[in-house]
C-alpha cells in the first residue's frame, strides 16, 4: 500500500535509528497525524491507500495484513486498522 501523507500531519516518524535498508528494506519516514482519543490516550494515524492489485485482491477476499515491528520480542504493540471516513482524495497533500 502506499503511503498517503494527510492535510493534518503534524509529523514525520523517521525509521528506527538501527534500520538498515540494505539488510531490512526500505523504510520511508511515515507522516502521521498526532490526536488524543476519546480515553485521553495520545494516538497516531496513518493512511493508506491501497494499489490496484490490492484493491482487486481485497474486492476478492483477501485479508488486509499489519506487520509490526515490536521494540522487544515479548511487546504487543497496540495497533488498529479500520477504513477512514475521509476519501483519498481528500487526504492528499495540502
Amino acid at each position: 500500500m502506499d503511503i498517503i501523507r494527510h492535510k493534518a500531519t503534524t509529523r514525520d516518524l523517521p525509521p528506527p535509528d538501527n534500520w538498515q535498508p540494505d539488510i531490512d528494506g526500505e523504510c520511508e519516514p511515515l507522516p502521521v497525524v498526532e490526536q488524543i482519543d476519546g480515553y485521553d490516550n495520545p494516538v497516531m494515524i496513518s493512511f493508506w491507500k491501497p494499489s490496484p492489485q490490492e484493491l482487486e485482491d481485497l474486492m476478492n477476499g483477501h485479508a488486509i495484513a499489519l506487520i509490526v515491528h515490536a521494540a522487544t520480542p515479548d511487546e504487543h504493540p497496540v495497533v488498529g486498522v479500520t477504513t477512514s471516513s475521509l476519501r483519498i482524495k481528500d487526504l492528499q497533500d495540502a
